[in-house]
């Protein structure tokens, strides 16, 4: 009798050990349908605000952005908002989200004002969440002002980085993830960029000083950005401080000159404790044929086509193209070289004797005066013009 009642309470301890468990994965997935419903209410809630109140500031000089409060007002602290998608938010692109890999950190940026003819002229606020050990998720506005502003940087031009972006996330040595941060502006005279690594301690986030402001050629601030966004229409501005998921390697600006920009990139990779450095190259997402240039001189966009001009080291200007469908990973689907430019209408001209005689000329959109990009002749005719897309 007595082994028979060892166990039958055996047996009942795994059985309400079970009922528990049940109730548990029962619990957490109504909870979970409460939680994604509650999240999709505030998406929506946003989305028609962006979509009654906001324009396509590209298109469209004077109009009404989304209140700054508004979306601060919305997004609750709580596991909601930092694990749901917002599909819909971010496929009108009227919000830009970025998630860390461990899903602990996520920032949300979007326009409040336009505040010029241009539309790079943005006014842009970020809010920030994140998930602590003790499983709070905080959100918060101003999480990065003392980082992004110490005292000492303030009266030296460092505010108004307030357009953040999530470059990568690493783990150093002690198991401690660190997520590196872009913060940057491009306004025509200010424009530039201050490089961030950050941590979560605690309930706060900060500075892991794992950059120096200057590391074996490393520049972890520049003021390059404005003449960058000039030099390709916006259109490489996400290749500034960019990281290779592949090799594990993070490509920052190359500078040949003070605060200029070629193009190429200083690749570093991450030790446990610190970057190092590896070699000057290539932006990864260029096809490993091209990377070999001394600098870019135009890269655009057109109805069907890439284009890009490089100077070699030869000192001849080469073009490149890649046709719909295609990235400038692919190889390129014409190649042509020349030492021709001219200084005055800023043009390059490329010429190719194939079936006739053919003439490339690309714009490189130094004055801003002219939205054409490419122009193709054959045989002294005109049968190709294609415009910039900015």
């Amino acid at each position: 009798m007595v082994i028979l009642k060892k166990i039958l309470m055996e047996y009942f301890k795994v059985l309400l050990g079970i009922m528990v468990a049940l109730s548990t994965i029962c619990f957490c997935g109504c909870g979970g349908e409460m939680i994604s419903k509650q999240a999709k209410e505030y998406e929506d809630s946003l989305y028609s605000i962006y979509v009654k109140d906001s324009c396509k500031y590209r298109d469209e000089v004077y109009c009404n952005f989304l209140d700054e409060d508004t979306f601060v007002k919305i997004i609750p602290s709580d596991e909601s908002t930092i694990d749901y998608p917002f599909t819909k938010l971010k496929e009108i692109g009227c919000v830009n989200i970025y998630t860390s890999t461990d899903s602990n950190l996520r920032i949300y940026t979007w326009v409040v004002q336009n505040c010029g003819f241009h539309s790079r002229y943005l006014y842009i606020h970020y809010l920030c969440q994140y998930k602590t050990k003790s499983g709070n998720v905080i959100t918060t506005t101003d999480a990065f002002d003392k980082i992004l502003y110490p005292a000492n940087e303030t009266e030296n031009g460092f505010e108004g980085l307030n357009n953040l972006r999530l470059v990568c996330s690493v783990v150093n040595n002690a198991g401690i993830p660190i997520y590196i941060i872009e913060a940057f502006n491009i306004e025509i005279q200010d424009g530039y960029y201050k490089l961030i690594p950050i941590c979560i301690k605690g309930e706060h986030l900060v500075n892991c000083e794992i950059f120096p402001r200057k590391m074996g050629g490393m520049d972890v601030e520049c003021y390059g950005v404005a003449g960058w966004y000039e030099l390709t229409g916006g259109f490489g501005l996400e290749w500034i401080n960019s990281y290779d998921d592949k090799s594990k390697s993070l490509y920052v600006p190359h500078f040949p000159e003070f605060q200029k920009m070629d193009d190429r990139y200083d690749v570093y990779k991450f030790n446990g404790t610190s970057f190092e450095f590896v070699k000057t190259d290539g932006g990864f997402w260029l096809n490993p044929k091209v990377r070999s240039f001394k600098e870019l001189k135009t890269v655009f966009k057109t109805k069907d086509y890439i284009i890009r001009v490089d100077l070699l080291h030869n000192g001849l200007y080469r073009y490149l193209s890649w046709g719909k469908g295609k990235t400038m990973q692919n190889e390129p689907d014409l190649e042509l070289t020349t030492d021709e430019y001219d200084k005055v209408k800023h043009r390059f001209v490329f010429v190719k004797n194939d079936k006739g005689s053919y003439q490339y000329i690309v714009d490189d959109g130094f004055d801003g005066t002219s939205n054409f990009g490419l122009i193709m002749i054959k045989n002294g005719k005109v049968v190709l013009r294609q415009d910039r897309i900015m």
